[in-house]
């Protein structure tokens, strides 16, 4: 984990594709050990994206962005 991925003002965990702030994990743990915490902003899931099928970051990003950078979950998004 790196200091990129703590959220300060939320007490939470930033994807480190979109920048959503309230993860409830670090992408990986102290051991390496992926999250599989799946981004409700961009659908980015730590293990699978990175791991399975080698996609790093900066491509997941390119990819969300060329998309419209569009909200992945079926839950509501939130305001602002």
């Amino acid at each position: 984990m790196n200091d990129r991925t703590v959220n300060k003002l939320s007490g939470g965990y930033s994807c480190q594709v979109c920048g959503y702030p309230e993860l409830q994990y670090p992408p990986r743990d102290s051991d390496g050990i992926a999250s599989l915490e799946i981004c409700p902003s961009c659908g980015y899931q730590p293990g699978y994206d990175d791991d399975c099928l080698g996609r790093s970051t900066d491509e997941a990003r390119a990819l969300w962005i060329e998309s419209g950078r569009k909200w992945w979950s079926t839950r509501p998004r939130p305001e602002g």
